[in-house]
């Protein structure tokens, strides 16, 4: 970043730490849905789908804040877009977080079961999706700091969003091996919800990408 200080500087990060955390509990409370889904009451689910809701519109609140802050403050023209594109990309993580409680409300709601085969790589996902924002949020509070330990960072979120590649693939052959027998529902709603599980950590991989171009940029 191009940026050299002072006030607006660290009132900028410390609003975008902020709203991080917030993507952070919200991703978490995802993983606690997954790791509780079959044993969760459809009630309880709908609790926490409310409280992710909720999590999300904090999120929306604090991205237009920042927004305001960035365009009414004197800061470089590449900075602005750049901690916009990071506010955006970080937000969007959030919302496929809600997208996914969402669409296991549903289930619920249906009675679907997730197959053992299955579920067991979906809850691998999300705990990677959890330590790869938890990553996110170390890297934000790097911005001026250690290139080394940002690198180290970015590197790590890459491997985890490999690895997630990775689970991603081998849960669609499970859903696939399932589906060569008999036509389900899950046939069709798992890949999706799959799908994005894998944006989380994509995401996350798109924030460091953007810190690693303006180190070499440097």
């Amino acid at each position: 970043m191009k940026l050299t200080g002072g006030k607006i500087f660290e009132d900028v990060v410390s609003e975008i730490i902020h709203h991080s955390g917030i993507v952070r509990d919200g991703v978490k409370l995802l993983n606690e849905i997954i790791e509780k889904y079959d044993t969760m009451s459809l009630e309880e689910l709908q609790r926490n789908y409310a409280s992710l809701s909720n999590m999300e519109n904090q999120a929306d609140e604090l991205k237009r804040k920042l927004m305001n802050m960035l365009k009414a403050t004197h800061i470089h023209p590449e900075d602005r877009e750049d901690f916009l594109r990071l506010v955006l990309r970080i937000d969007e993580i959030i919302g496929y977080s809600k997208a996914v409680a969402k669409k296991l409300l549903v289930f619920k709601h249906l009675n679907i079961v997730i197959p053992s085969s299955v579920s067991t790589y979906v809850k691998a996902i999300v705990n990677k999706s959890v330590e790869s924002v938890e990553q996110l949020i170390k890297l934000v509070e790097t911005i001026q700091s250690d290139m080394t330990h940002v690198l180290e960072i970015s590197y790590r979120i890459e491997s985890l969003e490999k690895e997630v590649d990775d689970l991603r693939l081998r849960a669609l052959e499970e859903i696939y091996k399932d589906c060569l027998t008999s036509y389900k529902v899950t046939c069709v709603a798992l890949p999706i919800v799959i799908d994005d599980l894998e944006a989380i950590t994509d995401l996350c991989q798109d924030v460091a990408d953007i810190y690693r171009l303006h180190l070499i940029a440097r």
